[in-house]
């Protein structure tokens, strides 16, 4: 190895070394209703694309909801983290949407949530646990999360938050999400007015 190419890997090295882990807590107490689905939907064609291209990344793996360890709960964090701060948020025109891996190192919200999918898949969490979920910001804009099932509850990991939140806490109307049972089958969501009793989600 040349003297520069040694140089070049003490800087990466030297780097990645300074690169502070993403902060984590313990898991906290939660109170979090049960999200609700009301009704099968077609999935969004994004993601039905998205299965012809790789469809081993589609086949359904059921499982119950995940027992959240102290160590899962870090990985939650690390990964929204490391996935958020690698990615660069790039929106696509409306109709022009292709759901992909961020391999570019650029993503919308979908390509986000594919990556952090990914990478919790590859650190052992069961698939059926890992739901893509649909939703609409406060201006009336089309989003995409990360829905993880747990033994106390379901957490969001966003792109625009690097915390891990309860799904109850995020400023979204969540619409639809994968069936925990097959990927390919959607489902619409009750909105959380309508769950307290305080009105439908429209």
């Amino acid at each position: 190895m040349s003297r520069m190419m040694r140089r070049a890997a003490m800087v990466v090295v030297t780097t990645l070394a300074t690169v502070p882990a993403a902060r984590t807590a313990p898991i906290p107490e939660y109170d979090i209703p049960q999200m609700v689905e009301i009704g099968s939907i077609p999935a969004p064609q994004g993601w039905v694309a998205f299965c012809r291209e790789n469809a081993g990344d589609c086949q359904p793996r059921p499982s119950p909801p995940v027992a959240l360890t102290q160590r899962r709960w870090d990985q939650l964090f690390r990964v929204n983290a490391a996935v958020n701060g690698s990615v660069r948020n790039v929106e696509e025109r409306p109709g022009q949407d292709v759901w992909r891996y961020p391999a570019d190192g650029t993503g919308d919200c979908e390509d986000y949530v594919l990556e952090k999918r990914r990478r919790l898949i590859a650190a052992g969490w069961p698939p059926g646990a890992l739901l893509i979920t649909t939703a609409r910001t406060r201006a009336g804009i089309g989003h995409a999360v990360l829905i993880v099932r747990t033994d106390i509850g379901e957490f969001v990991l966003d792109n625009n938050d690097i915390g891990v939140k309860p799904w109850t806490d995020v400023p979204y109307t969540l619409l639809a999400r994968q069936s925990a049972a097959n990927p390919q089958i959607w489902a619409a969501l009750q909105g959380r007015d309508r769950q307290k009793g305080q009105g439908a989600m429209q």
